[in-house]
């Protein structure tokens, strides 16, 4: 009788551990619809922080597609292009 709990001798130790570390897959979202409130002008920044280069500018009442939001900051794209991140505290979810 053939037994399976043997490892063969050429797998290494590298190949194992990338078999049973368990791996997370990001299902990603629908983009939401927003609006950008609380402030007449809103930096979208090319990283999430403030110290990021500014990659565009969006105006009160601007409509934006929201993928994610994590630690304050909105991964956002735009009708016109515009992609990159904001601060969730002057968006609000249609």
């Amino acid at each position: 009788m053939r037994s399976y709990n043997k490892i063969p001798k050429a797998v290494t130790a590298d190949v194992i551990t990338a078999i049973v570390e368990p791996t997370t897959v990001e299902i990603p979202k629908e983009p939401t619809l927003a609006t950008v409130s609380n402030c007449s002008r809103l930096n979208v920044r090319a990283d999430p922080n403030k110290l990021s280069d500014v990659t565009g500018v969006l105006n009160a009442g601007d409509t934006i597609f929201v993928g994610s939001i994590h630690e304050g900051w909105a991964h956002i794209k735009t009708n016109s292009g515009i992609e990159g991140y904001v601060m969730g505290a002057y968006i609000k979810e249609d």
